[in-house]
């Protein structure tokens, strides 16, 4: 594990770090905010599916599978157990009403809404457990680690600009 100001002088460990530190890093947080979460959470393949409708209301079932590079059938699959559960709207398109767009019910944005809150919350707590060193330490990294993942999503095709 790489830690410490030698880090910067060796790209290569530092490559190697990252994954190990970050990997597991927002599965835990998803983990610690379910703990006492108000409503019953989502598979997560299911609250990428549905982000991504967050982010791209009116998107179709194809671009939403491209985007998350996925089978269009899985992600069919996904949006129709979504819309039996009542938190994803399938409508017809409006300049071909053969395809179908997505759109997030109301339910669907007040669980969004709840959960941010309390992912706040749970975050203020834990973070406010830090000393001050690691919080200035994190506050400190947030800009690299902001371009680091441009720079993936750059690569892997999924920035915001598509």
């Amino acid at each position: 594990m790489i830690d410490g100001a030698g880090a910067a002088d060796d790209p290569a460990a530092l490559a190697a770090a990252v994954p190990g530190a970050l990997g597991p890093f927002f599965r835990l947080i998803r983990a610690a905010v379910r703990v006492d979460l108000p409503t019953p959470g989502l598979p997560t393949a299911e609250v990428d599916l549905l982000r991504v409708v967050e982010r791209h209301p009116g998107i179709t079932v194809a671009a939403a599978a491209e985007r998350l590079r996925l089978a269009p059938n899985t992600v069919s699959t996904r949006v129709t157990h979504l819309v039996g559960a009542g938190l994803l709207d399938r409508r017809p398109g409006e300049a071909d009403r053969r395809q179908a767009t997505l759109h997030l019910t109301a339910e669907t944005e007040a669980r969004f809404a709840a959960w941010a809150e309390h992912r706040s919350a749970v975050l203020d707590d834990l973070v406010a457990r830090l000393t001050p060193e690691e919080r200035t330490a994190i506050t400190a990294a947030l800009p690299a680690l902001g371009h680091l993942r441009r720079l993936l999503e750059e690569r892997a095709g999924t920035g915001p600009a598509r």
